[in-house]
């Protein structure tokens, strides 16, 4: 992909040992590592920390088109969605939250 800058880019890793099958969601542009973490059930609820707590962890699952539902290991009804209604950013929203959309990962 061009014109992308590193800033822009997320890093996806798998957890290990009792966290085996979650994923960590680091940010590629910052000066430390810093993770993407939700920290309760609300939509204003994410933020960014260096410290792997169960809020930085993420389950992820893909549907045959790429769909993907990542969905938060310490708020389970909170999924990483797209919102797609005035304000284009990420935010944690529950699962049938009208005007979101379930992102698409590429590999």
């Amino acid at each position: 992909m061009s014109g992308l800058n590193e800033a822009c880019l997320y890093d996806i890793q798998a957890g290990t040992g009792a966290y085996e099958g979650y994923y960590t969601i680091r940010m590629c542009g910052a000066t430390s590592n810093q993770y993407l973490i939700c920290t309760k059930d609300d939509p204003n609820a994410l933020e960014t920390t260096a410290t792997l707590t169960d809020g930085a962890y993420w389950s992820i699952s893909i549907d045959g088109n790429g769909v993907a539902k990542i969905q938060n290991k310490n708020v389970t009804n909170r999924y990483l969605k797209f919102m797609d209604l005035g304000n284009f950013q990420f935010r944690s929203y529950e699962e049938s939250t009208n005007g979101s959309t379930w992102p698409i990962l590429y590999q």
